[in-house]
């Protein structure tokens, strides 16, 4: 059984995970550009491809799950910690085998599929161990009842995830012929909005209120957002194995009402707000929100007119996870790096009395300016795909390398000794 603390999980397990998040967006522009002429003549699945989009998903959204998870979870859920010894080798066999994996779709053509399909089961396993902690965490909450609905169908998700990702490495290994439009999609379908999606959802519901000192009585409400998204789901999942693209259709509909619904969620969140200034990194997570709600309406666009719109799994993925989940997590790591660091070098029985308030970790013109060339970048981006032109794919491309840089810079201004926020080396009387 796993082991339940007071303690919280150390922040230096959840930093390699963060390391590697934030190594993965400055390498994602320039696996972008690799595949920047496949990309732009709508030329999916290509290696190319799919090493763009694994470097997203397995170097970036996964491991900023993970660590904030480990940080942030038990405080959301106002709960006990997971064993310090079974993160440590969660979160060091994830990194690891991540690594590994996204080498292997590097030098997949050297290499051949054996050693891909080898690391990718490593990826598995240690995503399963991760979603036992991340049960062991919520069954035993004193809180935080809406957000564990959405938590414990991401747990779901996820075993679908590793179920059809065991068939595509395993199956492709084989030499099967696996089409986007069942396995694949199904596979894809399951990660972004099945397990990513509700993820986000379930800390919105907590850690929006508690950035923007929210006091927003939702009620039920949320419970809406829940039964379009699952419900939409299943119907996303039955289509695309099916073949019955009008039922995956109804399924995009459905998943797209729950988000818009959620959105005005967070509209009553920040209208309920204490705090009254809304800091660039916030703006960013909701502009992220309304890029995900407008990729889902184009997927289920796609579904309906079938092979009309040719380079629309590109479109659709550009905009819900690069422009949605990407720059939504860009926005959060801004206000929980910060929060993390604080806390642990001043606020845990440290004399912080001559600490830097946390508000002066936060630059608003570097972080309104990651905003505004963020999305810049996506346009141009979506641009070059729809017209089918690597040079303008390119050119977002370098837009997002810009706002990489300076993102990690930022946070590294946070996370190192001699930052923003220096230890306190004198004696606490």
């Amino acid at each position: 059984m796993i082991r339940m603390q007071s303690a919280k999980v150390p922040l230096r397990i959840p930093l390699p995970l963060l390391f590697l998040a934030m190594a993965a967006l400055l390498v994602f522009p320039i696996v972008v550009v690799n595949a920047a002429h496949s990309i732009g003549q709508g030329s999916y699945p290509m290696p190319d491809v799919l090493l763009t989009v694994h470097t997203v998903i397995i170097g970036v959204i996964f491991p900023v799950i993970i660590g904030v998870f480990y940080q942030l979870g038990p405080v959301a859920f106002v709960t006990g910690s997971v064993s310090h010894r079974l993160a440590f080798i969660q979160a060091v066999s994830y990194v690891v085998s991540a690594v590994c994996f996204l080498l292997c779709w590097t030098f997949l053509d050297s290499w051949g599929i054996i050693p891909l399909a080898v690391t990718g089961t490593l990826v598995l396993l240690s995503l399963l161990l991760f979603f036992a902690l991340v049960f062991s965490v919520v069954r035993k909450r004193t809180a935080g009842t809406m957000s564990a609905f959405f938590t414990y169908a991401a747990l779901v998700h996820g075993l679908l995830l590793v179920t059809f990702a065991s068939i595509l490495v395993w199956g492709l290994a084989q030499g099967a012929s696996l089409i986007f439009t069942n396995w694949i999609g199904a596979h894809a379908i399951t990660g972004i909005y099945g397990i990513f999606l509700q993820f986000a959802m379930a800390f919105a519901y907590k850690l929006i209120p508690m950035f923007q000192l929210s006091h927003a009585n939702l009620k039920r409400r949320p419970i809406i957002t829940f039964v379009f998204l699952n419900v939409g789901l299943l119907s996303e999942d039955a289509g695309l194995l099916l073949a019955i693209h009008v039922l995956g259709a109804i399924g995009s509909v459905f998943i797209a009402i729950s988000i818009i619904h959620f959105m005005f969620e967070v509209l009553t969140m920040y209208k309920k707000r204490i705090r009254k200034q809304v800091e660039w990194p916030m703006r960013s997570v909701f502009v992220g929100w309304m890029w995900i709600a407008l990729g889902t309406i184009l997927l289920a666009l796609w579904q309906l007119v079938g092979g009309v719109l040719i380079n629309m799994p590109e479109v659709v993925f550009v905009v819900v996870v690069v422009g949605g989940l990407v720059q939504m997590i860009t926005g959060y790591l801004f206000k929980i790096i910060s929060f993390l660091i604080w806390t642990v070098r001043y606020g845990e029985g440290h004399n912080a009395s001559t600490a830097p308030p946390l508000r002066s970790a936060i630059r608003k013109e570097w972080a309104k300016s990651i905003m505004i060339v963020w999305n810049v970048g996506l346009v141009l981006m979506l641009i070059g795909i729809i017209a089918g032109i690597a040079s303008i794919v390119v050119l977002g491309a370098t837009a997002f390398m810009v706002c990489a840089m300076m993102a990690v810079r930022e946070w590294w201004r946070m996370i190192s000794p001699r930052g923003v926020f220096p230890p306190i080396t004198t004696p606490v009387s």
